[in-house]
């Protein structure tokens, strides 16, 4: 009885350890592909497939339909050991269906391209831009998440140009290849409604 219970006991303590694990973002851009933004999602355990990667078509406190993944190519997912596991659009929906039966999903990778968003999208509050200077990023824009797991805790770090100053709007950022520090939001939604702002152009004011 002790034993089951003992079971029981380590079993609820590693789904809260789990429950607590964040998903982590990884936001790439480079000067080399300035029309280019480069994410990658970090699960904090793997995922049975069939998953889905989701890029929402609306943003928090918005009514139009956008269709942001429109501007999302090169959807890769990514399993135990590097396996490349199987990507297919949705043809009714802004989602990526992620592996097959059997298969688990640890990581994701894909591009928005920003040149062709701000192009398509002449709203300056629904839209990224990038700028030889400057970068102006809307989370909602370029972040997606993965089915199931948009309540979680998400973690984000940005790599851009070197010397490039970087600001997001959840708190201070080292741009990386310095030490990485990482800034964190309450759950997807959180991040979506966030900014990230890089470029030797960008001004802040303190008030």
């Amino acid at each position: 009885m002790r034993t089951f219970a003992l079971a029981v006991c380590l079993a609820v303590l590693a789904a809260l350890a789990h429950a607590q694990n964040p998903v982590s973002y990884r936001l790439r851009y480079s000067q080399s592909a300035p029309a280019i933004v480069s994410v990658t999602i970090n699960l904090p355990e793997p995922v049975r497939a069939p998953a889905a990667l989701v890029i929402p078509r609306g943003y928090p406190g918005g009514y139009q339909q956008i269709p942001y993944d429109s501007f999302v190519a090169g959807v890769a997912a990514h399993g135990a050991a590097a396996k490349v596991l199987a990507v297919a659009k949705d043809a009714d929906g802004p989602r990526w269906n992620l592996g097959q039966t059997g298969d688990a999903v640890e990581r994701i990778e894909y591009q928005v391209n920003v040149s062709r968003m701000e192009m398509a999208i002449h709203d300056a509050t629904s839209s990224s831009r990038a700028r030889p200077r400057y970068v102006g990023l809307l989370g909602y824009s370029v972040f997606g998440y993965v089915d199931g797991l948009e309540n979680r805790k998400a973690e984000l770090r940005v790599s851009g140009p070197d010397g490039w100053p970087v600001l997001s709007t959840l708190g201070p950022i080292v741009p990386l290849p310095k030490t990485a520090t990482a800034v964190t939001a309450a759950d997807y939604y959180s991040l979506a409604d966030s900014e990230v702002l890089m470029g030797p152009d960008l001004e802040v004011t303190q008030l």
